[in-house]
């Protein structure tokens, strides 16, 4: 037997995302807009609206409080009594994506994410388990979640990696552990290198976009530059031995040079080459 859910005067759910039970056997649904709604029977008994920016992708309940976790890279510890206050949240960094599960273990939430990484955090023994706790530094796994094409030898031991998933990973090759991670909008990415001292990274996609990349003594990430070169995909790129040039080598049969002024500030055309193939037949 199937009951349809009565909305009365709540704006109706497009898709419900995720589904959980609370300890009593309540319904709990969180769904594409956000909100999360509390069922007796059929009937709506309780809402939290929009407490995501996008859809609600997990639920959990951990020591009678609901653990919630959407697209918009956040975990939220709500009370599910009268008041349903948030007593905690997590945040995870843009290029960490969403999050996309949730699992508690002796006292470490789990949380699973959408560009294929798990992060754990030590939940606090009393209380909101969310009160006061970070994400741990290094993450459980992590890496690309589609076709990895870049790689490239980086200073001090590191190594950069590029994907069809827009995901650009430093990693240090003693520890496994980031040193950064960039996200480049909208773009299949084929090949990256990374100059001598680290602080420029240049990214090369299948639809034929250059992006240079800043990165500072922090280890935080700026797009320097951005832009469309031709309609051949970008087969392979690199930087000059002395960081002054970079070559791009594309589908087309070209290649495009050009100057990195004040340390990638500017990125002035220097020339380019068309490489002419001869076939032979016997």
């Amino acid at each position: 037997m199937s009951k349809s859910g009565i909305f009365e005067k709540n704006l109706p759910v497009k898709y419900f995302i995720c589904i959980t039970f609370t300890p009593s056997g309540e319904l709990v649904t969180g769904d594409s807009n956000g909100t999360i709604y509390f069922w007796t029977d059929n009937t709506i008994s309780s809402i939290l609206r929009t407490v995501h920016e996008g859809p609600v992708f997990c639920l959990l309940f951990w020591r009678g409080v609901l653990l919630s976790g959407g697209r918009d890279g956040n975990v939220h510890c709500w009370n599910v009594g009268k008041s349903q206050e948030c007593t905690g949240s997590l945040y995870l960094t843009k290029a960490d994506g969403g999050v996309r599960m949730l699992q508690a273990h002796r006292g470490i939430l789990l949380v699973g994410t959408t560009s294929n990484t798990i992060h754990s955090a030590n939940m606090a023994p009393h209380g909101a388990p969310l009160a006061a706790p970070n994400f741990n530094k290094i993450p459980i796994t992590q890496g690309h979640s589609e076709t990895v094409l870049a790689l490239s030898a980086g200073p001090q031991g590191q190594f950069l990696t590029g994907s069809y998933d827009g995901l650009l990973c430093m990693f240090r090759s003693e520890t496994k552990e980031f040193a950064w991670k960039h996200v480049a909008k909208n773009a299949n990415v084929v090949s990256a290198d990374v100059n001598s001292t680290g602080t420029l990274a240049a990214v090369a996609s299948k639809n034929c976009v250059l992006s240079v990349i800043r990165v500072n003594e922090r280890n935080e990430t700026k797009t320097l530059h951005r832009a469309k070169l031709g309609k051949s995909a970008m087969t392979a790129i690199k930087f000059s031995p002395d960081d002054q040039f970079l070559a791009l080598g594309s589908a087309n049969h070209t290649i495009y040079l050009f100057q990195v002024v004040d340390d990638g500030v500017f990125l002035e055309p220097y020339g380019k080459c068309k490489v002419r193939v001869k076939c032979t037949m016997n």
